[in-house]
């Protein structure tokens, strides 16, 4: 089976370029993006698909994406402190890249388990001929991604602009779950490349024009390594792996010393699956992303570790808390000064918090973010009695207290309780200079009306 499948790189995938003009020509006369509409459409083809009446969902909603993604890149061009953030609809799944050359037995089970219902039902009985055409075109997906970055994204880095590479979940290609620490290649070669060329734009930039303001941050998450306990962040010999992945990344980046790169320790830390919103555990359907508890000193002996072996190696790395979800000032404060008692027992100087992280979603830009609440070991979601100007007050001064940059790592006005999304590029541009001139990246829209969250 596996000769079946061409072994193939970013630069010698001949349909890289040809998915790419066939997607950008079918992206033509794209109309405006509506966010509310998309919904709409969005959860009519739903019903039809699941009951079984055919519909053409997959073009409607690639090329939602595709007018969604130009209003983010649209903002990023013109907001002074936009960056983009790359997710798993711009960057090659590594999931996927890893089926082309696995025995025909590893890609069966891999299709047993797709969200297609009519696909997982057969994937055991296919011919082999029709399950390489399926891999096959998967992988070809694949690379059309590769190619969107480098003729839509890759530009905008090269002129400096911040960016964030959080593929969604564990299925990141920078997690343990595809860290190879006996191999040569200990990460997925094409995911490398992509970060590769970031940090060699990057770097020519910076001859060119001088130091940069703006970051490279990538978030390196974890698995739960099967934890019975709901325990949610690497320890012992987990925890050990993870710092050695760590550094493993830093070394294959091609980031001199560090220079340049920030690490983002984990996403969204501060909830799990059991936090609640009302009546609704809105984490809970990402349940192999969020563990069943939440401890801020568990999270902050795991960052310390990793944070000080990291910089001893890479004097210039830089090192950010996983940014929180919505406004959370208790678990920022509880981690910070976890941290700051465990380098004065230990006697580590230095600075170990370089960013502190928050993502910003709200229904409109004059009302707060929903604020997180902790209530011993349950977490809620619920309104908040500050403003939006004094939630951003207090997150900078947390942040200048621990002498940290305070940095929105996600934003936009997403969807609300109502089901109804928003999208409206000014606010986002007035939004984004409310954070006091902070690096802030856009979430791309489309990926939330695509997956229905």
């Amino acid at each position: 089976m596996k000769d079946q499948f061409p072994q193939k790189n970013a630069e010698q995938s001949g349909e890289r370029q040809g998915t790419h003009k066939e997607w950008v020509e079918a992206m033509t006369d794209v109309p405006p993006y509506d966010g509310q509409k998309a919904r709409q459409r969005y959860e009519e083809e739903k019903r039809r698909f699941d009951k079984g009446e055919s519909g053409d969902s997959g073009d409607t909603l690639t090329r939602d994406m595709k007018a969604a993604r130009e209003a983010d890149l649209e903002f990023v061009r013109e907001c002074p402190t936009g960056g983009i953030n790359i997710t798993d609809n711009e960057i090659p799944s590594a999931r996927v890249l890893r089926l082309i050359n696995a025995s025909a037995a590893e890609q069966r089970q891999a299709l047993s388990m797709a969200e297609n219902a009519e696909l997982s039902s057969r994937a055991m009985t296919m011919s082999d001929d029709e399950l390489a055409q399926i891999v096959s075109a998967a992988y070809q997906a694949e690379m059309a991604k590769q190619a969107v970055f480098d003729e839509e994204i890759m530009p905008l880095i090269e002129e400096g602009k911040a960016c964030r590479i959080h593929p969604y979940g564990p299925a990141s290609p920078f997690s343990s779950e595809f860290f190879n620490p006996d191999s040569e290649q200990k990460f997925e070669p094409i995911s490398m490349g992509i970060v590769r060329s970031i940090v060699e734009a990057r770097r020519r930039k910076e001859v060119e024009s001088g130091p940069l303001a703006s970051d490279f941050t990538v978030v390196m998450n974890y698995p739960k390594f099967g934890a019975e306990d709901g325990s949610q962040y690497p320890s012992g010999e987990s925890l050990r792996t993870y710092i050695e992945m760590c550094k493993e990344f830093v070394a294959e980046s091609g980031a001199e010393n560090g220079h340049g790169l920030v690490l983002e320790f984990g996403n969204e830390t501060n909830v799990s699956r059991e936090t609640t919103w009302g009546a609704a555990k809105p984490f809970e359907r990402n349940a192999p992303d969020f563990s069943a508890v939440c401890d801020p000193k568990e999270y902050a002996e795991m960052y310390f570790a990793a944070a000080s072996e990291l910089k001893k190696s890479y004097p210039e790395l830089r090192c950010s808390l996983a940014g929180t979800a919505f406004y959370d000032p208790e678990w920022i404060q509880t981690v910070c000064n976890r941290i700051q008692e465990l380098q004065d027992e230990q006697g580590i100087d230095g600075q170990l918090i370089d960013v502190i992280s928050f993502h910003d979603y709200r229904k409109n830009e004059t009302e707060s973010m929903p604020q997180v609440y902790h209530d011993g070991r349950d977490v809620r979601i619920d309104d908040s009695a500050l403003s939006y100007d004094e939630q951003i007050a207090s997150m900078s001064a947390l942040a200048q207290r621990f002498g940290a940059r305070l940095d929105c790592g996600e934003f936009g006005f997403g969807e609300t309780r109502d089901g109804v999304f928003y999208d409206n590029p000014d606010a986002q541009k007035r939004m984004a200079d409310k954070t006091g001139g902070r690096t802030t990246k856009t979430w791309n829209n489309a990926a939330r009306v695509r997956y229905g969250h």
